[in-house]
């Protein structure tokens, strides 16, 4: 359930963000770490890559859960035990794309950037 939530989310975000990154270098909005602020040319990358990913992994992402959530409604009604071990599947899951987003936009930024 916060799989799907979570993906359809991201990706309207990062469909937003993609049309427009941000051009100034801010500690608000787009991604932000420290070797994406060390310079313009590495914010201009790090946007652009970063919303390029997410608005892929988190469309198949959301294709994925579809059937994760059916599953989810009926464990509601039947056992919330299993239901909790879902959702803590699920959380994990979603951190772990966002590590993978993280660790791609890092290794393009070592290549690419300054």
């Amino acid at each position: 359930m916060i799989l799907t939530t979570s993906s359809i989310f991201l990706f309207l975000i990062a469909k937003l963000m993609k049309d427009s990154p941000q051009k100034e270098i801010n500690n608000f909005i787009g991604y932000r770490s420290k070797r994406s602020m060390k310079s313009k040319k590495n914010w201009d990358i790090s946007q652009v890559y970063s919303m390029k990913l997410m608005h892929a992994i988190f469309f198949k992402t959301f294709l994925f859960s579809l059937p994760l959530l059916i599953i989810d409604i009926f464990l509601i009604f039947n056992n919330e035990n299993i239901f909790l071990v879902s959702l803590t599947i699920q959380t994990i899951i979603l951190f772990s794309l966002f590590y993978l987003v993280f660790k791609k936009t890092e290794n393009k930024l070592k290549i690419d950037g300054d």
